[in-house]
């Protein structure tokens, strides 16, 4: 009985490596480390505040607190006089709270969504591709694929729940209708609007950076030199219109829509533009996407140095560099424009990565075609590692679930202080402990507890581990925290 059951999976495993071919070894090995550059981390408790933050709200809104147009954060926020959370505009919360129905409050609810959104990445980018590649290059749908998971931020904002991987999701889509309303013989108004809308929820779940999808008919005629220019302005005019348009009858139709909105951009766009920047040079986007895409550069380099080594002759396909230079401009017009203001961080300019990565695959291709043949004397062994390769990764991906990432002593701290408080509570903390964001959100996230710093005799009093009680009627609660102490009121 066991050796034929060896027997079934030697076949098995036989039979399976001869049906695979080289560009499915290549997306196998591609897929791997797609998944250990993001899943591991991302499976691991902790996570930046700003998307613990957002998760707070998509769970309070998905348990019915607060609405669309008026997120809800905690008992204590207020921002500018308004105990909403009205940071960004809400799309993006209302979208995650469908997680949160789904899988309940378990940690690893916004990482679920997270994947899911970071898979959709994937067979986006792989769509886009198979748009403007030939027949013989659409095989190769997986070297973009890498491309785009070699960029150390792209990983980054998968892990930490950030906004923008919903706002790429939004313009990835809306440049796919884009380039099929334009790559037809006639222009197809219906694909064109279907991006407009996605422009919109682009923009009502980031703001103005979801626009920058309306110049790629203008890049279009840049590069393709197809109708006239007059025209393609038109229909980046329609792209702009159609976000516009909807806005207004919101705005119109919808209290609450108006003043969400109208408070987002005068106290939020407006005042941050204004008033908190978060860099002192121009040029901080230009820089961090150069650094960003020296991993892309280094496998460029390497791979046509090989290339070159081999002696081997390839002509670079004409349309193929047309199509580099579109998704080149199309990824500065993605992130150029944050230069604009001096509210810049590497993460803002994440939707342009995509593009970046079809570029820069679009340069590598014709060497690593080129150079196909030193692989093809590898196969069995290229074959046998791929395979192996993703069942390992799959296996070490599953194992990292419960540990921790980041803030394993808060996190301890914060399950212990929920077991000992209770559920949907507040308590009072020094000042140096209620700006701890990290700490804040986590207890909001795991225990709907709010804190505050308002000299309230709240039943619990919460200090750093090395601060002195100011009250006289508060006792040592002696639980095992490793950064804080919780008292206890006494009457």
């Amino acid at each position: 009985m066991l050796s034929e059951t060896i027997n079934t999976k030697y076949k098995f495993k036989n039979k399976l490596l001869k049906k695979l071919q080289i560009q499915h070894c290549f997306f196998l090995i591609s897929l791997s480390i797609a998944l250990l550059l993001v899943v591991p981390d991302l499976l691991k408790q902790g996570m930046f505040m700003d998307g613990q933050q957002y998760a707070c709200v998509a769970k309070n809104l998905a348990n019915d607190k607060g609405t669309f147009w008026k997120p809800f954060l905690s008992q204590t926020w207020s921002m500018n006089g308004k105990n909403e959370f009205l940071e960004h505009p809400p799309f993006f919360y209302y979208v995650e709270s469908f997680a949160f129905k789904l899988f309940g409050e378990h940690y690893l609810t916004e990482k679920l969504f997270s994947l899911f959104t970071f898979f959709v990445h994937l067979f986006l980018i792989h769509l886009i591709w198979k748009q403007f590649a030939n027949e013989q290059h659409k095989k190769h749908s997986w070297l973009p694929i890498f491309c785009f998971v070699l960029i150390p931020i792209a990983s980054w904002v998968f892990q930490n729940n950030m906004i923008e991987e919903l706002l790429s999701v939004f313009t990835l889509i809306s440049v796919i209708f884009i380039v099929k309303s334009l790559q037809k013989n006639k222009i197809n108004y219906l694909f064109l609007i279907l991006a407009g809308f996605f422009i919109f929820f682009a923009t009502l779940t980031k703001g103005f950076p979801g626009l920058f999808p309306v110049v790629v008919p203008v890049i279009y005629f840049i590069v393709y030199r197809e109708r006239t220019f007059i025209k393609n302005v038109f229909y980046s005019l329609i792209l702009l219109l159609i976000p516009l348009l909807i806005y207004l009858i919101l705005i119109l139709s919808f209290d609450d829509a108006k003043s969400s909105l109208e408070f987002y951009f005068k106290n939020r766009l407006l005042y941050r533009i204004n008033d908190q920047p978060s860099t002192d040079y121009r040029l901080f986007t230009l820089v961090g996407l150069f650094q960003e895409l020296i991993p892309l550069f280094l496998l460029s380099i390497t791979i046509f140095l090989f290339y070159v080594r081999k002696n081997k002759s390839t002509q670079i396909n004409k349309s193929n560099f047309k199509h580099l230079i579109f998704f080149l401009l199309v990824a500065l017009a993605g992130s150029l424009p944050l230069m604009l203001t001096m509210v810049q961080n590497k993460f803002y300019f994440f939707p342009a990565l995509p593009f970046c990565a079809i570029a820069f695959a679009l340069f590598i291709l014709p060497f690593l075609i080129a150079i196909k043949i030193e692989f093809l004397k590898y196969i069995n062994q290229i074959k046998i590692f791929a395979v192996g390769l993703i069942f390992t990764t799959l296996l070490f991906c599953v194992f990292q679930i419960n540990k921790y990432k980041r803030d394993e002593l808060i996190l301890k701290d914060v399950f212990s202080i929920i077991h000992k408080v209770g559920k949907d509570k507040k308590i009072e903390v020094e000042k140096d402990v209620y700006y701890q964001w990290n700490f804040h959100f986590y207890l909001l996230r795991f225990g709907d507890i709010s804190i505050e710093n308002t000299g309230n005799k709240n039943k619990f009093y919460l200090t750093n581990k090395n601060a002195e009680m100011k009250f006289e009627d508060y006792k040592n609660t002696n639980i095992q925290l490793y950064n804080y102490k919780l008292y206890e009121l006494t009457n």
